[in-house]
């Protein structure tokens, strides 16, 4: 016969289990079954909150739009390097709850990372954390887009030891609502192709908002510093 004190204890015990979250699982692309027998696109549509998952085929490359609004790690698996040619990866981080992404040791050719990221709840934090990418922005646009919306959330977005080239590196356009972002680019590779251009540019801040520019190598520059990062407002 059980005690009162063991009795409890089993009970505190089956209450934690069906209250703990479920398991994080790592999913890999191409797979066996489903969700990822098909597109990456489906394969994160099916993933849960947490998930990570593996690029493990790299003979060809993603192209089009790829899009994640969960929290997801998105990497290339080990030997594998996950290629994107003439994409898109956009990360919308704007839901209730907040959200983590995570994206590593992804090469993007000729294609961009479009970010919109926030909402008006004070209690939300979205964390966008990016490293060891490639990217070869196209044309004249950015390689990393950040557009940070509401004005409630904490938003933060890091960028370590990646490698972007293209005419225009790291973006956060002007005329947007204040917000709090912070920003951390750390030992990094940006290669301007013309001094004209930049590798930064952050066009809203306010005073809740951070920007740590740390590390960091600027090739290609034919002028000075300011071609590498300019930051056109700064409001207290």
């Amino acid at each position: 016969m059980l005690s009162l004190r063991a009795t409890t204890c089993l009970s505190i015990l089956a209450t934690t289990l069906l209250l703990s979250p479920t398991q994080a699982a790592t999913l890999r692309w191409p797979g066996p079954s489903a969700p990822c027998a098909a597109s990456l696109q489906a394969c994160i549509d099916g993933a849960a909150d947490g998930d990570t998952i593996l690029v493990t085929d790299a003979a060809f490359p993603i192209t089009g739009t790829l899009s994640i609004a969960k929290s997801l790690t998105l990497s290339s698996d080990v030997g594998a390097r996950a290629r994107f040619e003439n994409a898109i990866l956009s990360v919308t981080a704007t839901r209730a709850g907040g959200q983590v992404t995570r994206l590593r040791k992804l090469h993007l050719t000729n294609s961009q990372v479009s970010v919109v990221i926030g909402n008006s709840n004070a209690a939300d934090v979205f964390d966008l954390s990016m490293s060891e990418l490639h990217i070869s922005a196209p044309g004249n646009s950015e390689a990393i887009g950040i557009s940070p919306v509401g004005t409630g959330s904490d938003n933060r977005v890091s960028l370590t030891h990646s490698r972007l080239s293209g005419k225009k590196l790291v973006s956060v356009p002007s005329g947007l609502p204040d917000t709090r972002l912070s920003i951390s680019v750390r030992n990094n590779n940006l290669n301007v192709s013309r001094a004209t251009h930049y590798g930064l540019s952050w066009g809203s801040m306010d005073g809740g908002s951070r920007l740590d520019f740390i590390g960091n190598r600027c090739e290609g520059l034919k002028i000075d510093f300011a071609s590498c990062m300019a930051i056109s407002t700064a409001r207290r």
